[in-house]
């Protein structure tokens, strides 16, 4: 067999789940941006080294959450897109996309927000799932506490092998 059979694949989501409540005497440690990432051929991926401009604290995780958007006016069609990061550190990250279908041969535009811990009122976390090719892969989180409100949750995949588009996935 392949080596690609025998090595299990695991690809981490990362969410961070909050509501909407007045903090408003507390300071928010977080940072968010925009990317634009150019697909050059269709079926093909792109990616993008990011630099934060004030690097995070040393010692603890960062996480960073990245959606595809499509804010920038277009007279063409768009197709979905699948996008995820890597390589994620104190000082920055790695954000990739795939377009699917043909794609556009165009300039993808990237959300992202990045946090060191989670702000007051909301959670934080990780979870894992184990290999599969095709279908759907479905996995319960359980939060730590429980909301007052309905939570807004935000969910992004986190690759940990680098440059495999063959991973990516719809979140």
């Amino acid at each position: 067999m392949a080596y690609e059979q025998h090595l299990s694949i695991h690809l981490s989501l990362i969410f961070f789940v909050t509501f909407l409540a007045d903090q408003s005497s507390e300071a928010l440690s977080f940072k968010a941006g925009k990317e634009n990432i150019t697909i050059v051929s269709p079926g093909l991926f792109a990616c993008k080294e990011v630099s934060f401009q004030d690097p995070f604290n040393r010692g603890q995780e960062v996480k960073v959450l990245a959606s595809v958007g499509h804010a920038v006016k277009s007279e063409t069609t768009r197709n979905g897109a699948a996008s995820w990061v890597e390589d994620v550190t104190a000082n920055g990250f790695t954000v990739c996309v795939l377009e699917f279908g043909d794609g556009s041969n165009d300039t993808a535009e990237v959300n992202w927000i990045a946090v060191q811990s989670a702000p007051s009122g909301s959670q934080l976390g990780a979870t894992s799932l184990n290999s599969w090719t095709t279908g759907t892969e479905c996995k319960r989180i359980d939060f730590q506490q429980r909301f007052s409100t309905l939570p807004t949750i935000f969910v992004t995949a986190s690759h940990q092998l680098p440059k495999r588009p063959q991973d990516a996935m719809a979140v």
